[in-house]
């Protein structure tokens, strides 16, 4: 089905979640990457295709921590995860992307479902060029 269509007496089911939520101290707060709550946003991606995009940032002494907790989360409840930092990151501080999905080798078939979609829709959806 389409992202987010139900049926009557099912769930909501998505092809991508993206999670982009922070705290006046910069920091994302621990409840948006703890166990349940990826639990259950795990529940609600498409079995075959979905995908979560997480934004983190990093470079202090509170954020670095909590950055590699929320790997360790994704990596124990998702099967395929992966690091990807902003173009514009240093090595000391900046944006973490996690990627994560929920079928094994989801995130190798992630370029050729961008290049899918963007013959979708003709164009203009995402560029590799982009991460790093």
């Amino acid at each position: 089905p389409a992202a987010g269509v139900t049926r009557p007496g099912t769930r909501p089911v998505f092809d991508v979640c993206f999670i982009d939520i922070f705290d006046n101290s910069n920091a994302c707060p621990a409840a948006f990457h703890s166990a349940p709550f990826l639990s259950q946003l795990r529940l609600l991606l498409d079995p075959h295709t979905g995908v979560v995009v997480h934004n983190l940032h990093f470079g202090s002494a509170a954020l670095a921590p909590a950055l590699a907790a929320a790997e360790r989360r994704y990596a124990s409840l998702f099967m395929d995860v992966a690091r990807v930092d902003a173009l514009d990151s240093r090595p000391w501080a900046g944006n973490a992307l996690l990627c994560a999905t929920v079928r094994p080798g989801g995130l190798a078939r992630l370029e050729e479902r961008a290049a899918a979609a963007r013959q979708r829709r003709g164009g203009g959806f995402g560029h590799p060029a982009r991460a790093r």
